[in-house]
């Protein structure tokens, strides 16, 4: 069919070919657009939802290392550190006290782990999910639609990368997480009015400078007068709009109160029963799996389960959709973030401290200064503080439980294969093999001494050989457990001045 005869049987043309008044067409074309714009809002609404979502079987489920960072403080850690400097830092450390001080700096090599193993990006304002780790972050968290009901303690989410239907969602997340402070209960006001299509001139003078602020083109990127026309217009015109937004009973496009939305979150009843299975959910957009805790709206745990040998970048521009018809979430830095940015410095600084007072212990314990160690420790103690410290405690921990398993620290005996062999796995797992070869070549080339050195060489790389294979099996892994794997390989180790003895 011509277009022209297209246009006559639709109503833009006469027969004569001439258009019809301005008004019909307009009407026309009105009529048509939101239809358009409806039905891909149906669709939209269709596919938007998980009927059934993909979950983490537990036997598809490796082991991981365990980071609950809901219970970790940075204000403890950096007491602790304090504390222990202040014990190592004593001229004479009694024999008998050498147990404790292994055992608490154990503690904080765990806490250490857990405070090095996130990162945050400010700018991007996105946070890291370490590799092969399940770790629980606390939110401050917000409703995206005043018009459903407060989730449930146990309600699951899909979380998902793009931003919700909500205008400037995006660049309120970015701005307010990127270092510019705003009240959560004025940016859950905003959200909500956003929500409800508000218009720039109803909104509350504070939020019109705010977003103003943020951005000064804000007042064309939220509902005006020719969105809100249009948006009547379908409301009056198509049968079915109605069904493909949900039913509020707040008047929408009008600026509500905060307590008026609150409100009326409390009288919705949520008649739909909580999903039984509660095995993770796959997230939308990452590479990772989810579960929830929620304290209504305005507060969320969440744990990520990240399989992948990498760390996962998750943005605050992200959101929580539920599978039942409950509020969304949105969330911000995690809450520890505060404690993080009011800490590091003062935490790192301690540490460098700390490592002071170690080294000049273990050089003791050894009975000599090593120049090796110095070269480890010059080479690293900017960028790699961390691994200087699980260098020296690693280092510590092998005397100490070579001690205890023989009853003294030998030279070219098995006491010696299985204090190097120990130390050496100990590292493997706390800073990885490649770091732990890199600080034990340093200790043995940089020694001065050629006996026993192609001994200590080759029962290094076998410890390694454990520690690695161990760190594998979990994050808790305990220390007999790498002094039983030592001792069911001694026949690998190398002893030069034998004498049968593998201690107790």
């Amino acid at each position: 069919m011509p277009f022209a005869q297209k246009l006559v049987r639709l109503g833009f043309l006469k027969a004569d070919g001439k258009f019809k008044n301005k008004r019909l067409k307009m009407q026309r074309c009105c009529k048509l657009f939101s239809l358009f714009i409806c039905i891909c809002l149906l669709l939209n609404s269709c596919s938007a939802k998980l009927i059934s979502p993909n979950r983490l079987l537990p036997e598809s489920t490796p082991k991981l290392q365990e980071y609950d960072y809901t219970a970790f403080s940075h204000k403890q850690l950096l007491e602790e550190i304090k504390a222990l400097n202040k014990i190592l830092s004593q001229q004479n450390i009694p024999e008998s006290k050498y147990e404790d001080i292994l055992n608490r700096l154990e503690l904080l090599g765990k806490q250490i782990k857990i405070f090095r193993s996130i990162e945050f990006n400010r700018k991007e304002a996105s946070f890291t999910i370490p590799a092969n780790s399940k770790t629980a972050l606390g939110f401050k968290s917000y409703c995206l639609n005043s018009g459903r009901g407060s989730p449930a303690q146990k309600e699951q989410f899909v979380l998902r990368k793009n931003p919700p239907d909500i205008p400037l969602y995006k660049e309120i997340m970015l701005h307010t997480n990127s270092g510019k402070e705003v009240m959560p209960v004025n940016k859950q006001h905003l959200l909500w009015n956003l929500k409800n299509n508000v218009k720039f001139e109803n909104l509350p003078a504070d939020q019109q400078a705010f977003l103003l602020k943020m951005d000064p083109m804000s007042y064309l990127k939220i509902n005006n007068e020719v969105k809100s026309q249009l948006t009547k217009f379908a409301k009056t015109q198509v049968p079915f709009y109605n069904q493909v937004t949900d039913a509020v009973n707040l008047v929408k496009g009008k600026a509500h109160t905060y307590e008026e939305y609150a409100k009326n979150i409390e009288n919705i009843a949520v008649k739909a029963k909580l999903i039984d299975n509660t095995a993770p959910i796959k997230a939308d957009g990452y590479d990772v799996f989810t579960q929830t805790q929620s304290s209504g709206y305005s507060g969320t745990k969440i744990t990520f389960i990240n399989i992948n040998p990498f760390p996962a970048a998750i943005d605050c521009t992200a959101f929580l959709d539920p599978l039942r018809p409950v509020q969304p979430i949105g969330f911000d830095f995690p809450k520890l973030f505060e404690e993080h940015e009011k800490y590091e410095d003062e935490i790192l600084s301690e540490l460098d401290k700390l490592l002071v007072s170690l080294y000049k212990w273990i050089a003791k314990l050894f009975n000599r200064e090593n120049e090796g160690d110095f070269k480890s420790i010059e080479d690293n103690i900017k960028n790699n503080k961390f691994d200087i410290f699980f260098f020296l405690f690693n280092g510590a921990e092998a005397w100490i439980d070579t001690y205890m398993q023989f009853g003294y620290n030998g030279r070219d005996d098995e006491s010696d294969a299985f204090r190097h062999a120990l130390w050496n796995a100990y590292m493997a797992s706390d800073i990885g093999i490649t770091k732990a070869e890199e600080f034990a070549s340093n200790h043995e080339l940089s020694s001065g001494q050629n006996k026993g050195r192609e001994m200590d060489l080759h029962n290094n790389r076998i410890g390694r050989e454990i520690g690695e294979e161990l760190s594998n099996q979990g994050f808790w892994v305990t220390r007999q457990d790498y002094i039983d794997a030592v001792l069911a390989n001694k026949d690998r180790l190398q002893v030069d001045e034998r004498t049968g003895n593998w201690g107790k």
